[in-house]
């Protein structure tokens, strides 16, 4: 019967197991400990992460049609020593003396641009943007274009072209011929070329109407005022990837590294140090593994002790003698225990008259008359103790007189015996 109770019993309880298992908890804290770790390190390292392979950009990871990522690649398998710089952590020495090339799109202001220039230490390329780009709402992933017709010149740094300096739409075509780092280049024009009119550039490459490669006469900037000479639209055919690659080529020259350096920071991308980071590289890993390691001592000895628990002891503990304790303490603090004989006094007067059977309805100065005649054996009288325990003026004389009066107790009532 008893067995069948049981089995009833947990059928009805359904056969639920405890919810708060050791190895489910194990789980679950080591997941929430690896998705923390990759939600750390995804932190640390995501400007390194960034593909940058978006379309309508015009930086050099870019792959839609107004990026540089073709060029970028095809003049490092031709030899080319083509670098990209994502942030500071970049600008080092290494980078000093190289040919910067910034490819700015519409929204970049001239400030960063200006400001990045005078940072660094070498020569400086601008491909001017040209193409003003869309989504396509039906097709994810394109873009529509436009020639911007009413295209300022930047002014970094200021007064480098001259006051009346203007861009336009040149409707040239063919070939156009220069001179860029002493190399010869032929190139050939793109769709309604963008080309620079100013007074205080040297044409290194040029239509009749205009510059299409001008360098400043003030400072060490060039310009490149049509960005199909070297996007990923415009070198799509093998023709204009020779001549893009012959251009980047000669670009190097014009730099005592012989090296060319795409920038990024302009476009937001960056991989400068932060805390997290450096917590992640040496020497400081090692700390941040020590750290680690504590944690997950921490939690393993929150699962499974090391030894026995340690017993700790109550503050009050339970029971009578601890209440007594506790208010004889109460007592002798205030410094008024020689003020607890008459409470004494009552309990032995009325134990004494219980048990040998005094007459009901005594006073309690009655009752002391009463009970003095129970002498001990000693010859003391109830009421003389209790007088005596009354009197007392300090600890020494309440103890004294207690003891006393239940010496007699015990003589009297026999509790001794």
């Amino acid at each position: 019967m008893n067995a069948s109770t049981r089995t009833m019993n947990n059928s009805a309880t359904g056969g639920r197991s405890n919810p708060f298992d050791a190895r489910l908890l194990v789980g679950l804290i080591t997941a929430g400990l690896l998705a923390f770790v990759g939600y750390i390190l995804l932190n640390a390292y995501a400007p390194d992460l960034q593909s940058g392979r978006n379309e309508g950009t015009t930086h050099a990871l870019s792959r839609g049609a107004t990026g540089f990522s073709a060029i970028v690649d095809l003049s490092r398998k031709a030899g080319i020593h083509v670098q990209t710089r994502r942030g500071n952590a970049d600008k080092s020495i290494a980078t000093r003396g190289a040919t910067l090339i910034l490819t700015p799109s519409h929204d970049i202001s001239d400030n960063d641009i200006a400001e990045t220039v005078r940072k660094h230490d070498g020569p400086v390329v601008i491909i001017l943007p040209k193409w003003v780009t869309g989504n396509v709402p039906t097709n994810p992933g394109f873009v529509t274009k436009k020639v911007k017709q009413a295209m300022p010149l930047p002014s970094y740094p200021p007064g480098s072209f001259g006051s009346n300096a203007r861009l336009s739409i040149s409707r040239s075509t063919g070939t156009i011929t220069g001179t860029v780092g002493g190399d010869a280049i032929t190139l050939t024009l793109p769709e309604q070329p963008v080309v620079l009119r100013a007074d205080r550039v040297q044409t290194l490459a040029g239509a009749d109407d205009g510059s299409i490669i001008a360098a400043s006469r003030r400072s060490r900037l060039i310009v490149i005022t049509d960005p199909d000479l070297l996007n990923n639209r415009g070198i799509k055919d093998p023709a204009r990837m020779r001549q893009a690659v012959t251009l980047i080529a000669a670009l190097t020259k014009i730099s005592p590294r012989r090296t060319v350096i795409f920038d990024l920071t302009l476009h937001g991308f960056s991989n400068d140090r932060s805390f997290l980071r450096l917590a992640m590289t040496p020497p400081f890993v090692g700390v941040t593994l020590l750290l680690f390691g504590g944690l997950l001592l921490g939690l393993w000895q929150g699962f499974f002790r090391f030894g026995p628990a340690v017993a700790t002891r109550r503050l009050v503990p339970p029971g009578k003698r601890a209440l007594l304790d506790n208010a004889a303490e109460l007592f002798r603090q205030a410094g008024r225990e020689h003020h607890g004989g008459g409470a004494y006094v009552h309990m032995i007067r009325e134990e004494a008259a219980r048990r040998l059977h005094a007459p009901s309805g005594l006073s309690p100065e009655a009752l002391n008359y009463w009970l003095d005649r129970f002498v001990d054996s000693s010859g003391r009288h109830f009421s003389n103790l209790a007088a005596q325990l009354e009197a007392a003026r300090n600890s020494q004389e309440l103890v004294a007189g207690a003891q006393a009066l239940d010496d007699w107790r015990k003589d009297v009532l026999r509790d001794n015996r």
